[in-house]
């Protein structure tokens, strides 16, 4: 049965309190079960460390495409790219090793 302008949920709070909802459920299994909420807290943050490190170059990627696309970043060419061109110049003998090693060192601070 709707009611007059309100939602229909399965939640008795109000509106307003409804976004409370999740993080008191969260603790009232904290409460529960302390041991069972710290096994699962633990391999959430597992989890999240091993993946994280994964995604972010992906996610770091994305937002640097947008930036490009809407101007707000100037594309550049990465460092990686930079220090294996300067890798090639120092194989071919247009940079001595010093030269290799001072520009390795610019490149490599941010």
């Amino acid at each position: 049965m709707l009611g007059s302008g309100g939602s229909v949920g399965y939640s008795n709070l109000p509106d307003n309190l409804r976004i409370v909802q999740d993080p008191l459920i969260i603790m009232a299994s904290a409460l529960i079960n302390p041991v069972l909420f710290l096994v699962a807290f633990t391999i959430f943050i597992m989890v999240l460390c091993w993946l994280l490190p994964k995604i972010w170059p992906a996610a770091r990627g994305v937002f640097q495409q947008l930036g490009s696309w809407l101007g707000l970043v100037k594309r550049t060419e990465s460092t990686t790219d930079r220090l294996d061109q300067r890798r090639q110049r120092a194989d071919a003998g247009i940079l001595n090793p010093s030269e290799h090693r001072a520009a390795r060192a610019r490149l490599a601070t941010p």
